[in-house]
């Protein structure tokens, strides 16, 4: 979906600089999972390796750690 050849390659990004159109975003999602441990049909605009953007809705969990 991204566009990276493994995922190894995607592991050596920065996120919030390669992938999040916008660092507040990831800001925001990190503060999602800090302040809530989760969180729900949140969309976001991602950008594949090629820059090419996408909209994506996710939800997650944190796991582990306090």
């Amino acid at each position: 979906m991204l566009g990276y050849a493994t995922p190894d390659e995607l592991l050596g990004v920065r996120l919030d600089a390669a992938v999040f159109r916008n660092p507040a975003d990831f800001r925001r999602l990190v503060e999602l999972l800090a302040d809530n441990g989760e969180f729900k049909d949140v969309e976001f605009e991602w950008q594949r390796k090629d820059g090419v953007p996408l909209t994506i809705r996710c939800s997650g969990r944190r796991l582990g750690g306090p």
